[in-house]
């Protein structure tokens, strides 16, 4: 009897070790938003191979066998001078490609990268990728692209190699 009293309590203490006892509940990505945050997950753990994998093949690719190659591109793109720390990825809208656009994104691929793609769904994200540099919030806005191929949900265009990370003004009231 003392024996399961132990496996008992030893069964609960992992359970709420592994579903932790946080208020805080995880916000779940819909499919294609996946990209862009892995995109700026990426960058900040470092993870060069990740970075790159969230891209089409025709522009990794590209990027590998470019000029402006560098091994440790995402050191490169995290904030400079001040120790930014904390770096996140919010979208801000997003909106559905319709089939002509699809039609489009393909031809320019070929054109691109001299390969085909068959993109089956896309959508144009606007994100803003954050971090904390000296006590002020910093951020990069731009428009990703990412598009359903055969392999998964990727940012369509060319390897980013530069983030313009720029202070948020906050103003009161929002």
């Amino acid at each position: 009897m003392r024996t399961k009293r132990i496996v008992c309590a030893a069964m609960a203490a992992l359970l709420l070790t592994v579903c932790g006892c946080s208020d805080r509940k995880p916000k779940n990505a819909l499919n294609y938003e996946q990209p862009a945050l892995t995109f700026a997950c990426s960058i900040k753990m470092g993870d060069d191979e990740s970075y790159l994998n969230c891209y089409t093949d025709g522009a990794k690719e590209k990027y590998l066998n470019g000029d402006s190659y560098n091994s440790s591109l995402t050191d490169l793109l995290q904030p400079k001078k001040g120790g930014g720390s904390g770096l996140t990825c919010k979208i801000e809208s997003s909106k559905e490609l319709e089939n002509d656009d699809l039609r489009a994104l393909e031809d320019s691929y070929r054109t691109a990268y001299s390969r085909r793609i068959a993109v089956s769904k896309a959508y144009i994200l606007r994100i803003a990728v954050m971090s904390m540099k000296n006590d002020q919030m910093i951020q990069d806005e731009r428009d990703l692209t990412v598009v359903l191929t055969d392999s998964g949900w990727k940012i369509f265009g060319d390897v980013i190699e530069q983030l313009d990370f720029k202070p948020v003004n906050r103003s009161v009231g929002k």
